[in-house]
C-alpha cells in the first residue's frame, strides 16, 4: 500500500483583453515578466534567464526586507500556446523549497488570450493556497500590463 501523501494542484483560468503574442511575450520577455510577476511589496531586484527548453530563470525578490530566490527550468517551451517549468524557491520567506510544476497554456479566443494555468506538486495545503493567492494577484497585474 503506498502511503506517500498526493501532491496538491491549483488550476486557473483568465481570459486577458489582449492578443495573445501580447501575453505570452509577456510571459517570455523576462524584462516584461518582472513587471508584473510578484504579489504584495514584492521587488524583483533581479532577473536572469533564458526561455529555452533546459534553460530557466532566476529572480532575486525582495519582500519586506526578506530576500528569496526563485529557481525555474523550462520544460517545454511552445510559441505562443504553452509554457512548462519547474518552481523552486531557495531561502523561501514563506518556508517552501519544494520543487512544483507550473504550466501554462494560451489560446486566442477573438482577439483575447484565454490563459490556463496548472501549478502542481505543493506538499501541503498551506503552500497550494497561498500560490493560488498569489497566482490571481499576478494575473490581475498582467491583465493592468498587457492593456497598456
Amino acid at each position: 500500500m503506498n502511503t506517500a501523501p498526493l501532491a496538491l494542484r491549483l488550476e486557473m483560468k483568465r481570459t486577458i483583453a489582449a492578443p495573445i503574442e501580447r501575453v505570452y511575450a509577456a510571459w517570455t520577455d523576462l524584462e516584461q515578466f518582472r513587471q508584473w510577476m510578484g504579489c504584495g511589496q514584492a521587488e524583483f531586484k533581479r532577473i536572469q534567464g533564458d526561455v529555452r527548453p533546459g534553460g530557466g530563470f532566476r529572480l532575486q525578490i525582495n519582500q519586506e526586507g526578506r530576500e528569496s530566490i526563485l529557481h525555474a527550468k523550462y520544460r517545454e517551451v511552445v510559441p505562443p500556446s504553452r509554457l512548462v517549468f519547474t518552481w523552486r524557491f531557495e531561502n523561501s520567506t514563506v518556508g517552501m523549497v519544494e520543487e512544483t510544476v507550473v504550466t501554462v497554456d494560451f489560446r486566442s479566443v477573438g482577439g483575447k488570450t484565454e490563459i490556463h494555468l496548472v501549478h502542481e506538486g505543493f506538499s501541503t495545503d498551506e503552500f497550494c493556497h497561498a500560490h493560488e493567492e498569489g497566482w490571481t494577484i499576478c494575473l490581475d497585474k498582467l491583465e493592468k500590463w498587457t492593456a497598456k
